[in-house]
């Protein structure tokens, strides 16, 4: 699953289908603030006697965020805990939650009076944690008082159960008066029709109300099938005699029954594949890895099988391929891959490696971690984990070494080290560990009686990358062995709750005769204008280290022992000066070829496009540009009605949402630099009065993705495009889907809405691929997720159209601000399908 997080894109992980459904009987919710952490802490407190710290984070079980208690330290006194709760005196309660521990510890939940004598208001409850989400609930009434009290103190209390190390999450607290008669079952979203390709199964939810247990039956033409007993039904691999079905689900209770509309199952001949990026040639040195990769679209599922030469490759089954360290003769070597579905089978083109040999080859397998974890071991006496991520240093990779307890052993390792005896090498790595602790890097025998193979290097870490390197000559052998373990070892450094982090490790064989440095790459002449800065780069090879000194004109520029110079703002009298570097080491040294600095008058600033003239509603802003060429750095000022605008110094401005006072207001913005002044010409600002305001923000997408939220647990992205249609012309929200998933959704939340109110949602969409669907909703943003009156499917076409609709709210009684608008693409959205939103508009009629 791939999470990007785009400007305010905030990741939600929901699962729509059954947290819509999250009655179990009917109730009253109570002023349980913030119950899903969605708003941060606050109003919920921390304490412990110990040491520990709570935060909230996008772990959640229900919406985006929950509670994470991080304990460092055990204690006899430590809860988390929300006082002020009002309660009924003798009332029935319903109290549930969803919450884990890292290590299976409980937890005891208490209701009481936030004072002295502290009154038990309800019995304790002890929920037996396990180490994956689980929900808990429990029924209690009401007692120690009379009348109504807003005293109350709901507590979660981890003593005596937490230790040190412990990780505890807490989710979706609720806590409701519950109804003593039961309602009957409701739909709120019927199953949707589906379209898929013949072999694709076909995915039906239904969302319904009522007291719980609720029980589901589906039917497929009217014929119960056997064992479809949830909200959502997924088929066998549809086949073409599938075409047509019409699939309904009968909702139940003890109040009653209600049978969905019917959904029809549209079954379509398979796509046959298509290539759309063949796998390209590959250049590596001798003992790396090359990747080859390949993008197909058609109807899913897809069959890849590699080959090398013409020949399969055992397992190498995926759209990617990676070969095993390389060796000089599969240089010249062929990869292609044959890409199959049910409706064709295509081979790609083929892609050559090209394997370069190297003078130092690394000791190490996969170094970098870009393979994973293989074939590194972790070994901790205490409790931790090893995982790999996208933390490199160098590379996208790195290891990530988490402590959740101290231990006597503690280490990261590999195996079969091949080494030479009385030979020099160089280790080196990159490193961090979060509280700065150290690590020792150790070379000895994998095997009793451990003799070692070199002396222990400690690296002293910070808390931020570092590199290391110790060279040294092997010892306590003779001949050669492969039996070397290279191990990390953070004990007796490492704490509970440290986290550490380690890339690019290298062992290398350290050549006994020093390489002169040679310069592979010379500084190139650079031409800019004065004032501006040039900047000169070398690049050499050479044993290290290499120092490096630059000259103006032959004489040594103080400072200046980079591997890359950067001038000073530059003046008139600089053209011409010849920069040149002299790279060194205990070889020898060499100097550069000579590059010219070619230092031009200032050009003054030219405007290629002129601010526009711009017309909004009343409430909307406005946003006028400018573009520009010439001599940096270039300033800007912008004006409104020939005054200068405070802080409008960039080449665009926004106003502040726009009043009838600012129709026929002219903006225009000066530009300058060393050279010049200009000024642009003046733009008109037109507003036009409105009747309606519309409850959308940033509704043409013309801010970007400000105030929009997209998620998807495939793969996919939002971004925001300038091509635009309808509401404003200039952009567009533009949503790609790179694997299907059965949560796609882009959203608007915190929109106001009074109850039992007409209103009229309107936007402009299509998808490119077959016209693919979507649903909108428009529901609470947060638990149980109630439907706000509106659940709506649209069907889209392959070019722009308009959409409409009008509906009435319901499912509150007093103004809400917790709306949510959301536009629905799964189950219609497929793997390659690019959907197009503009002019979003949600008024009160």
């Amino acid at each position: 699953m791939e999470i990007k997080k785009l400007n305010k894109i905030t990741i939600i992980l929901i699962s729509m289908f059954v947290t819509l459904m999250a009655f179990s009987m009917p109730v009253k919710a109570l002023a349980l603030s913030n119950p899903g952490f969605e708003s941060g802490t606050t109003p919920w407190l921390f304490y412990t006697n110990g040491a520990g710290s709570f935060t909230v984070g996008p772990y959640g079980y229900v919406g985006i965020n929950a509670a994470k208690l991080t304990l460092n330290s055990g204690g006899g006194n430590i809860q988390l805990f929300q006082t002020g709760v009002a309660l009924e005196a003798n009332t029935r309660y319903r109290l549930s939650f969803a919450a884990y521990s890292t290590t299976g510890h409980d937890v005891t939940v208490r209701l009481i009076k936030h004072g002295s004598p502290y009154t038990a208001y309800a019995p304790d409850f002890t929920a037996n944690l396990g180490m994956s989400w689980q929900t808990f609930s429990t029924e209690f009434t009401s007692s120690g008082f009379s009348g109504t009290v807003n005293d109350g103190r709901l507590q979660f209390w981890l003593a005596p159960y937490a230790a040190a190390g412990d990780i505890y999450y807490i989710d979706d607290v609720q806590l409701e008066k519950v109804s003593s008669t039961p309602i009957s079952p409701a739909i709120t979203m019927h199953p949707l029709s589906q379209t898929v390709a013949s072999g694709q199964a076909a995915i039906f939810n239904v969302v319904a109300t009522g007291t719980a247990p609720l029980t589901y039956q589906w039917q497929n033409n009217g014929t119960d099938i056997f064992g479809a007993t949830g909200s959502t039904y997924t088929t066998p691999a549809t086949t073409l005699s599938d075409n047509g079905a019409a699939f309904q689900v009968i909702v139940s209770n003890s109040a009653g029954s209600v049978t969905s509309n019917p959904a029809t199952l549209t079954v379509l001949p398979p796509i046959p594949p298509i290539i759309t990026t063949h796998p390209s040639n590959q250049a590596v040195s001798q003992g790396q890895t090359a990747t080859f990769t390949v993008v197909a679209t058609g109807s899913a599922p897809l069959a890849y099988q590699w080959q090398k030469n013409g020949t399969n490759i055992f397992g190498a089954t995926g759209p990617s391929y990676t070969t095993p360290a390389t060796i000089l003769s599969d240089n010249g070597s062929t990869y292609r891959v044959i890409v199959s579905n049910a409706a064709d089978i295509i081979m790609s083109n083929a892609a050559t490696l090209t394997v370069n040999p190297s003078t130092s080859i690394g000791l190490i397998m996969n170094p970098g971690f870009e393979s994973g974890t293989t074939p590194w071991l972790f070994y901790t006496s205490g409790a931790g984990s090893f995982t790999v991520g996208h933390y490199g240093y160098v590379g996208i990779n790195a290891a990530k070494l988490t402590l959740n307890s101290g231990g006597g052993n503690i280490q990261l390792f590999q195996t079969g080290v091949a080494l030479e005896a009385n030979t020099r090498y160089r280790l080196s790595f990159a490193a961090y560990s979060t509280a700065g602790h150290d690590v020792t890097v150790r070379l000895f025998k994998h095997g009793s009686p451990y003799t070692a193979y070199a002396p222990d290097f400690t690296a002293n870490l910070g808390m931020s990358w570092q590199t290391f390197s110790t060279e040294f000559t092997s010892s306590g052998f003779s001949g050669t062995v492969n039996d070397g373990r290279l191990q990390f070892w953070l004990a007796p450094y490492a704490a509970a709750g440290d986290i550490y982090y380690i890339d690019d490790v290298q062992l290398e064989k350290v050549s006994s005769t020093p390489i002169s440095p040679a310069i592979t790459m010379h500084p190139l002449s650079q031409t800019v204008a004065s004032g501006q800065a040039a900047i000169f780069n070398v690049v050499a090879t050479g044993t290290a280290p290499l120092t490096y000194q630059w000259q103006n004109n032959g004489t040594d520029i103080f400072g200046a022992t980079g591997s890359t110079y950067t001038t000073p703002a530059t003046t008139l009298s600089d053209n011409g000066a010849a920069f040149q570097v002299i790279v060194s080491n205990s070889a020898g040294s060499v100097t550069s070829n000579p590059a010219t600095l070619t230092v031009l008058p200032p050009i003054p600033p030219i405007i290629t496009t002129h601010p526009s003239n711009q017309a909004v509603s009343q409430g909307q802003t406005a946003t006028f540009t400018v573009v520009a060429t010439g001599s940096a750095p270039l300033a800007y000022q912008w004006q409104k009605n020939g005054t200068n605008i405070f802080g409008a110094t960039g080449p665009s401005y926004t106003t502040p949402a726009t009043i009838l006072s600012d129709n026929d207001s002219t903006y225009r913005v000066i530009v300058s630099n060393a050279a010049d002044i200009i000024m642009s010409n003046a733009a008109t600002l037109t507003v036009n009065p409105t009747t309606s305001i519309n409850l959308i923000m940033n509704p043409g997408f013309e801010s970007g993705t400000d105030d929009w939220w997209f998620y998807i647990n495939g793969k996919g992205f939002f971004t925001v495009e300038d091509i635009g249609y309808g509401y404003q012309v200039e952009k567009i929200a533009h949503i790609g889907v790179t694997i299907k998933g059965t949560n796609i959704q882009l959203f608007q939340m915190g929109l106001s809405l009074k109850p039992y109110t007409k209103y009229r949602l309107t936007f402009d969409a299509y998808s490119t691929t077959a016209g693919h669907d979507l649903a909108v909703n428009l529901l609470k943003h947060g638990s149980p997720y109630t439907n706000y009156g509106l659940s709506q499917f649209f069907d889209l076409g392959t070019d722009w159209q308009t959409f409409t609709v009008e509906f009435t709210t319901n499912g509150f009684y007093s103004n809400v601000n917790d709306g949510r608008l959301m536009f629905w693409l799964a189950p219609y959205a497929s793997a390659g399908d690019n959907y197009f939103i503009d002019n979003v508009k949600l008024e009160k009629i």
